[in-house]
């Protein structure tokens, strides 16, 4: 299987493939001066390394291995690519693949190439072509999307989310949190317990680092108290407190795993447990697990903002979105064109009413 050209970059362009052929870029070049200096080639690995995000570094891996086994089993060269075998991988996907998944490929068909040196027609004049084609007869809207958990919905899965067992009650407030934040499962994680800053109106969490955010400016999100003490039960600030109660720590991970006795193990949850969380309670909500998963609480968060009139802008504020398409994407309503009351302000103008 053919490796990832990394270290491309650390030695030059590596040499062409033949079909089957191992890239010869894994390791640093004899003689070279990153060859004469271990420390300094470790380094600038572990730098190249820290410049990509865990998940984007794993769906490289194995969009180039599903590419290069592509191009084993079609007697195709995949490094560097003709714009044929790019277009006939590509086509050849679209058949089963969504829109999203290949777009993805085609990235890192040329990201792989660019990193190895090499010119990529990945975006050359003529793929743009077919893949416009390709987003025409496809959907934008992947049959995989998780379902969004919207207030109505959430508030199914925290009434049968009761129990008073340490578990019961961190699995709470990772719900509560996840909901009213949107935050990514790989930020709700990464929370220490000094990352929380306590007001009188509830308690803002610093996000050091996320997936749009690799060189740590860092972002605060709100997650606002509810006054009401008869409904402190419901309130994400007052499920924080009552883990941190069962579970007390001054500094490390917010949100830990516990052993079998049900005792905090003092290590940081791993991020794929917020989707079993997930699942868990829409299961005992009656709901399918299958269609719910930590995504559920991003996407009802937006989809439950946009029900109450905020704004994209204010949207991506909280949740750390960059783009305007990608937040719109996680608003599962169809869009009200009257939800504003901008569209009135410009129809009683033309109808030569006062504003």
């Amino acid at each position: 299987m053919h490796t990832l050209p990394y270290l491309s970059l650390l030695g030059g362009p590596p040499e062409r493939l033949q079909v089957g052929q191992e890239p010869q870029n894994a390791s640093i070049p004899p003689g070279s001066l990153l060859a004469r200096h271990p420390a300094l080639a470790d380094a600038t690995r572990a730098y190249i390394e820290r410049g990509r995000a865990p998940a984007t570094a794993r769906a490289h891996r194995s969009d180039w291995r599903i590419f290069a086994a592509w191009c084993e089993a079609h007697s195709a060269i995949p490094l560097p690519a003709e714009i044929d075998t790019i277009a006939g991988f590509l086509v050849d996907c679209a058949s089963s693949r969504t829109l999203a998944t290949v777009r993805r490929y085609r990235s890192t068909i040329s990201k792989m190439h660019k990193l190895a040196g090499l010119p990529s027609l990945a975006f050359h004049d003529q793929m743009r072509e077919i893949m416009h084609g390709i987003a025409v007869d496809k959907t934008e809207r992947s049959p995989n999307m998780k379902a969004a958990a919207t207030a109505d919905v959430f508030a199914r899965m925290i009434e049968q989310a009761g129990g008073t067992r340490t578990k019961d009650i961190r699995d709470r407030a990772i719900l509560r949190v996840g909901a009213v934040t949107g935050l990514r499962r790989a930020e709700l994680v990464a929370v220490n317990v000094e990352d929380l800053i306590w007001h009188d109106q509830g308690v803002s969490i610093l996000i050091r680092r996320s997936k749009t955010d690799q060189t740590g400016v860092g972002r605060y999100v709100a997650v606002p108290c509810d006054g009401d003490a008869e409904d402190q039960g419901r309130c994400a600030a007052h499920a924080i407190r009552a883990w941190l109660a069962q579970a007390p720590s001054d500094c490390g991970p917010l949100f830990r795993s516990l052993r079998k006795d049900g005792r905090s193990s003092g290590a940081r949850l791993p991020a794929e447990q917020i989707s079993d969380i997930v699942k868990r309670a829409a299961s005992a909500a009656g709901l399918d697990p299958k269609v719910y998963a930590a995504h559920s609480l991003r996407s009802g968060y937006v989809t439950q903002a946009t029900r109450e009139g905020l704004s994209l802008m204010e949207i991506m504020e909280q949740t750390g979105h960059r783009k305007i398409e990608s937040v719109r994407r996680y608003a599962r309503d169809p869009v009200n064109p009257f939800r504003t009351g901008r569209v009135h302000v410009v129809a009683r103008a033309f109808a030569g009413k006062k504003v």
